[in-house]
């Protein structure tokens, strides 16, 4: 299961408390599913257009994976895949920084990487799923984000997730220095089972998907 978003208005609130020590590392990684290729969609981020954001995973207006973080010299830096999302497909898409090196993943490879040795901006807007700054709204499908606030065997569990690991590959270590996972598996606003930061619900629609492997099948 997952929600769908519809490209115009509907987004989930997650609040300010998303924080962990993401002004040094972080990993961000969820399913998604596009309908559209060809505007940007915002997966999930701490991001407003501002000198006080953080951090967002989005997707681009040319079907590109694209993670990027605000530094402390106020600069946006940023790694944009090579791969191009087509739509009515399946992906894990991710991305992570840690402190050094901006990468962006899909379906468990590094598709970009873009070295820039900054500190991440200690950003305090509201993180949001499939929407920033009052645009570039998902239209497609999000499950299964989780955010970690390090890059520890980050590349191995993106690989896992895409491509269907056993338990004994992923026991414990999907779970290590996790901040935030929202499932979006369910018909309820998703946010039972994030860690600490529950989330309100602004639209999307609960809608079926193939299978995808779900975290809760570790926990």
């Amino acid at each position: 299961m997952a929600r769908a978003f519809n490209g115009t208005t509907d987004y989930i609130e997650l609040g300010t408390g998303i924080r962990g020590t993401d002004v040094f590392k972080i990993t961000v990684g969820a399913w998604i599913y596009l309908n559209t290729n060809n505007a940007e969609h915002t997966v999930i981020g701490r991001w407003d257009n501002t000198l006080n954001e953080s951090w967002l995973l989005a997707i681009t207006n040319t079907g590109h994976t694209l993670f990027v973080i605000l530094a402390t010299d106020s600069n946006a830096y940023g790694a944009t895949g090579a791969t191009v999302l087509s739509t009515g497909t399946w992906y894990h898409v991710g991305g992570t920084y840690d402190g050094a090196t901006v990468v962006t993943y899909v379906n468990g490879s590094v598709d970009a990487s873009n070295t820039i040795n900054k500190q991440m901006n200690n950003g305090l807007v509201t993180c949001r799923i499939g929407q920033h700054a009052n645009s570039a709204y998902m239209d497609g499908r999000i499950a299964e984000v989780t955010i970690w606030l390090d890059t520890d065997n980050q590349a191995l569990v993106f690989g896992a997730l895409a491509e269907g690991a056993s338990v004994s590959q992923l026991d414990g270590m999907i779970l290590h220095a996790k901040i935030g996972y929202w499932p979006l598996l369910g018909d309820d606003p998703e946010t039972d089972l994030s860690v600490g930061n529950p989330g309100t619900l602004h639209g999307t629609t609960y809608v079926d998907h193939p299978p995808v492997l779900s975290e809760m099948a570790f926990a």
